[in-house]
């Protein structure tokens, strides 16, 4: 059975990059660092044991777009480790995660972004 990407990633990531982690920014956003994660769908179940998950993510920084840059560089190497691992009782096979691209918000506040595929066997 396939689960659900965002609350896995919700879940562990907060503790690995050491920031608040949601789907959706706050009415009141968070001061400093902030990692929002979307699913993005993917190509899916393969042979109804490998699921194919896309994520996009994006790292913001209310301190300096020099701050934002470095989460965002610190989340790609976060992705690429959960490669091998198990995480809430999901296997993590295999990860590839995009070079961070400058995308600053429409607030002006720094912001990173990337994707990332993860490709997760089903229990």
């Amino acid at each position: 059975m396939s689960c659900d990407i965002s609350t896995l990633l919700i879940h562990v990531l907060p503790g690995m990059v050491g920031c608040p982690v949601d789907t959706e920014i706050p009415d009141t956003r968070p001061e400093g660092r902030f990692l929002r994660i979307v699913d993005a769908g993917g190509p899916g179940i393969r042979d109804w044991v490998l699921d194919q998950v896309q994520v996009t993510w994006e790292a913001s920084s209310t301190i300096s777009a020099a701050d934002a840059d470095e989460l965002a560089l610190h989340v790609r190497d976060v992705f690429s480790k959960l490669s091998g691992t198990q995480q809430d009782g999901q296997w993590i096979c295999d990860v590839t995660c995009t070079r961070p691209r400058w995308f600053p918000d429409e607030n002006r506040i720094p912001r990173y972004a990337g994707s990332a595929t993860i490709l997760m066997q089903n229990i």
